[in-house]
């Protein structure tokens, strides 16, 4: 049997015949809470925050997709220095990013290195691969557009990405991607309000 038919079968069995991982009601509430109590200047740390608690991951980074081949800038982290060791982690052209635009796959960066050919064998960064901290790389989509990458540190053992983990990251980046969009709204709209400000006295 191939192991994309393996996957497969896993997947109607602990659909069909296992019980939930989660309770999605009250991870759903802890996740808008979360954001809700936090700063509206912070939104984007928060939602981060929100992400990593649902998994016990001890620290995440939301990597926001320029629209140009810019390195990707980190949009929110948690807990604050948990960025500290990233300086232009990936550019918007690198393989990674187009496969997970063009795939939509959660990467495991554990099984990633067991067996490369799981992903296509797409390259990943030398320091994702080198640091031992990072456990998952996962798209976060806007409808068709991909505007950031979630990076999730390895949650406590003995833990498993399955279909429901999955599922749930989904839900949760669509989520995230809404408040990326609002936050490049609200800059595009800061920068044009002081583009105008700075123009009056000029024109007066």
């Amino acid at each position: 049997m191939s192991v994309p038919l393996r996957r497969r079968v896993r997947v109607y069995l602990s659909k069909h015949f296992f019980r939930n991982k989660y309770d999605y009601r009250l991870e759903w509430l802890r996740f808008v809470r979360t954001i809700a109590a936090a700063d509206p200047s912070r939104a984007l740390d928060a939602a981060v925050e929100a992400a990593a608690q649902i998994f016990d991951s001890p620290r995440a980074v939301l990597l926001a997709v320029p629209s140009s081949g810019d390195p990707l800038r980190i949009a929110g982290c948690w807990p604050a220095d948990a960025s500290a060791p990233l300086q232009n982690p990936l550019l918007a052209t690198d393989s990674l990013v187009a496969f997970l635009r063009s795939t939509r796959w959660i990467v495991d960066v554990r099984e990633y290195r067991a067996d490369p050919k799981l992903y296509q064998g797409t390259p990943l960064p030398a320091w994702l691969q080198d640091d031992q901290h990072w456990r998952f790389v996962s798209p976060v989509f806007e409808g068709e557009r991909m505007t950031g990458v979630l990076l999730l540190a390895a949650p406590p053992p003995p833990f498993s990405l399955g279909y429901e983990d999955r599922d749930l990251l989904e839900i949760v980046g669509r989520h995230i991607a809404s408040l990326v969009s609002q936050a490049e709204a609200s800059a595009r709209l800061l920068e044009v309000r002081q583009f105008e400000a700075y123009n009056r006295p000029t024109s007066f």
